[in-house]
């Protein structure tokens, strides 16, 4: 008889501001997903390409490297391609296009609450297809209920 593996979910948060990740951390954490967080855009890129993480949540103002950055470099240095990403930006239609073209699932706005986030990473966990590489349609960018 096999013994069935515990294999959860990776989550790679990289955002600027040290008091949201903290944030981030206990509400992913409590959906019992790994979490591996970042607060610069190099840093996000190597823990992507040691761990390959199911999604990326990316900050877009990141300090050495904002979250667009990241998902193409890691993109380009992942010849399997990159996790989905949701970028964690302002929300003006700039944002929206810029993360399409970085190949990403869509973008998320503050307030980061978990009633806000973890609806949209159960949405690209369940279908990563959907959105990995921007394959998901302009006008069907991943958005928290509520906007």
């Amino acid at each position: 008889m096999r013994e069935q593996l515990d294999v959860r979910e990776t989550i790679l948060c990289a955002h600027r501001d040290p008091a949201v990740l903290p944030a981030l951390r206990e509400m992913l954490c409590a959906e019992g997903w790994e979490l591996l967080v970042s607060d610069s855009g190099f840093d996000a890129v190597r823990l992507a390409l040691q761990h390959y993480p199911d999604v990326m949540l990316l900050d877009v103002a990141l300090r050495d490297l904002d979250g667009y950055g990241v998902r193409r470099a890691v993109a380009k240095l992942l010849h399997c391609g990159a996790p989905p990403a949701v970028f964690l930006c302002e929300g003006d239609a700039e944002d929206y296009v810029r993360a399409f073209f970085a190949g990403g699932a869509g973008c998320l706005t503050a307030p980061f609450t978990p009633e806000r986030v973890v609806p949209v990473v159960r949405q690209v966990l369940a279908e990563p297809d959907e959105f990995c590489c921007g394959a998901a349609p302009v006008g069907t960018a991943v958005k928290a209920s509520g906007e």
